[in-house]
């Protein structure tokens, strides 16, 4: 799936979801798709939000990678901020990162993800 689909399909199914982006495999982590749902204002300045994207990915997936042999390989990742959630995870092509609405419960959104993204259990 394309970039640009991703974030559509995602957007689509929870009103919650404030932005999604999108960034290459490691080792680069390059943004192939960065978008605010429409209408929502970013919290952050959109030069805070490019780095974050691309630096975050690699900062969990890198520290999940050296515990996997102990404890497996890592589903998604939740930070969970007084203004907004954030959850991140990989399809087998991308990283992905979302911004949630505070309180949103993320699992269901993931759980629903799964089967249109070809997440593994």
């Amino acid at each position: 799936m394309e970039p640009r689909q991703i974030v559509d399909t995602i957007f689509s199914l929870d009103k919650n979801i404030r932005y999604v982006g999108v960034v290459g495999p490691a080792p680069d982590y390059e943004i192939k798709e960065s978008r605010m749902r429409e209408g929502v204002k970013s919290i952050t300045p959109d030069e805070q939000d490019r780095e974050f994207i691309q630096f975050l990915p690699e900062i969990i997936l890198g520290i999940a990678d050296k515990l996997k042999d102990d404890m497996g390989k890592i589903k998604y990742s939740l930070l969970c901020f007084q203004n907004a959630t954030l959850m991140l995870f990989k399809t087998p092509e991308h990283v992905v990162v979302m911004s949630l609405e505070p309180g949103t419960y993320a699992r269901p959104i993931y759980d629903r993800l799964k089967p249109l993204l070809g997440l593994g259990q």
